[in-house]
């Protein structure tokens, strides 16, 4: 028997794409295209022409946010966490990470928007039939 060589070190020549490593049914990618048909225009607009720091795109934020209620509701610093420790929050980040504080402003100052993605969350899943309503 032959020892593979360990590789931990080992560096990439070339850039790899995340979904490669995240199974094709993940939720992520439901919730991708959750936040894909909700307009984030007008929220991303408030921070056009803003000076300082550059602000995170809503929809990023709103797809973090969406993949921590799935995973149970974790808290803002969980959601930085895993942007840096787990592959399906760093793909819905971009490999971005914004902090704890970012997340939870977001989440204070943009409760409709949350609300909406909800709606539409199960508007797409009624849709695609991956839910039923029993009445």
């Amino acid at each position: 028997m032959v020892l593979r060589d360990d590789t931990i070190n080992q560096t990439m020549l070339v850039p790899m794409d995340l979904r490669n490593l995240i199974p094709e049914d993940h939720p992520c990618y439901f919730i991708k295209n959750v936040v894909d048909q909700i307009d984030c225009s007008q929220a991303n607009r408030v921070f056009a022409d803003k000076p300082g720091e550059f602000a995170y795109p809503r929809e990023l934020l709103l797809r973090l946010i969406l993949m921590s209620v799935f995973d149970g509701g974790l808290s803002s610093r969980e959601i930085e966490r895993k942007t840096r420790t787990d592959i399906a929050y760093m793909y819905l980040a971009g490999m971005q990470h914004p902090s704890y504080r970012t997340i939870a402003r977001f989440k204070v100052d943009y409760p409709d928007l949350i609300d909406e993605s909800f709606k539409t969350t199960i508007k797409i899943a009624k849709e695609e039939d991956l839910v039923k309503f029993i009445m």
